[in-house]
């Protein structure tokens, strides 16, 4: 059911050498009638404060819809180093159409399948030249041992892959997926 997830999903993983802490969002404007509304909402919108980077996940088999607009630009006036990720771009739906999802103002697009790994370095590789590009305006980074570590927070609608996309990263099952949407529950370590 729509709004399961309700907590921050924090991990971290090694992208190719860069250590990146991964922060996984309940989907932003869940449903009204969901009991837990208010507080999944705050607990995305503390992620995105913490975020040295954005990523937003978004349906590439359903196109851009008013709560991703109205999303989109609410993260732009953070002014953070954003990439746009549309999901579900699997088979058919492989060339997905870009251009339904310019309206949300992200320059920096990649349609990615979360599912089957695709696009998925890519889009790492994108917002990691997005943060390193927009380090005058972003604080210190949190310190390592041996290096930085950006915080990545992904944010999007309920069912829309984040999830799914945490997994890939994790090149394991931690989170729980399904059809059902909010299915992720838990707090999750990657």
């Amino acid at each position: 059911y729509e709004g399961t997830t309700r907590d921050r999903l924090a991990g971290s993983f090694d992208f190719f050498g860069t250590a990146i802490e991964l922060i996984d969002t309940g989907g932003i404007f869940p449903s009204e009638k969901d009991p837990f509304a208010k507080e999944i909402e705050a607990q995305a919108r503390q992620a995105l404060a913490e975020a040295d980077g954005i990523i937003l996940v978004v349906d590439g088999q359903v196109g851009a819809l008013d709560s991703d607009l109205r999303l989109g630009r609410q993260i732009l006036r953070m002014q953070r180093p954003t990439v746009l990720a549309i999901n579900k771009c699997d088979g058919a739906q492989a060339k997905v159409e870009k251009h339904s999802f310019y309206g949300l103002g992200i320059e920096q697009i990649l349609g990615i399948s979360a599912l089957h790994g695709n696009q998925v370095a890519e889009l790492f590789e994108l917002l990691i030249d997005e943060i390193t590009k927009s380090q005058v305006k972003l604080p210190k980074l949190k310190e390592d041992t041996e290096k930085s570590r950006p915080t990545v927070a992904l944010l999007g609608l309920p069912n829309v892959g984040k999830s799914t996309l945490m997994n890939e990263l994790a090149s394991e099952e931690r989170c729980a997926v399904s059809e059902i949407a909010g299915t992720t529950r838990d707090a999750v370590d990657v």
